[in-house]
């Protein structure tokens, strides 16, 4: 199990985001609101997460004490043997995520972006690599989640752009 650093920081700020979000003055500047209020969500985030790990660290803890107690019905044994690694794995997971939201934003991961693949001189060969080009950058934002949109095509005959 990882050590996780104290949330004494994180709770301060977050106490310190809400009270300004509670404030009149709040939504008069719209971006640094819309800021504000991702932050806040992701500090909640946090704190979800942590408190996820705690109540499966309890849980383990306890499957261990049940396994351990010679008085206990061996089913219920059986039963905390299964659980407690899949527990475990789970509590693992949790500590990467929490390491994860406590590393400050990039204020450039919300933007936008916009890409443009077009065929440079070399004919056929070329449209075809501006088209594997294209098909290997959609599978690689697909595969992080992100939206693809796209915006225009122009094919030639051989499947290319």
């Amino acid at each position: 199990m990882t050590l996780i650093p104290p949330l004494e920081p994180f709770k301060k700020k977050l106490a310190e985001l809400e009270a300004l979000a509670s404030s009149e003055t709040f939504y008069k500047d719209q971006r640094k609101a819309a800021a504000t209020m991702r932050e806040i969500g992701r500090l909640k985030e946090l704190f979800d997460a942590e408190d996820e790990r705690q109540r499966l660290m309890k849980n383990i803890a306890d499957n261990e004490a049940m396994i351990n107690d010679s008085t206990m019905d061996a089913e219920l044994k059986a039963m905390a043997q299964e659980e407690t690694p899949a527990m475990k794995t789970r509590v693992e997971e949790l500590e990467k995520k929490l390491l994860e939201l406590m590393l400050p934003d990039d204020p450039t991961d919300s933007r936008n972006t916009i890409l443009e693949f077009r065929a440079g001189t070399g004919g056929d060969e070329a449209a075809l690599f501006a088209a594997e080009l294209m098909r290997l950058y959609t599978r690689y934002a697909e595969a992080r989640g992100w939206k693809v949109e796209i915006m225009g095509t122009s094919p030639s005959e051989l499947g290319g752009y």
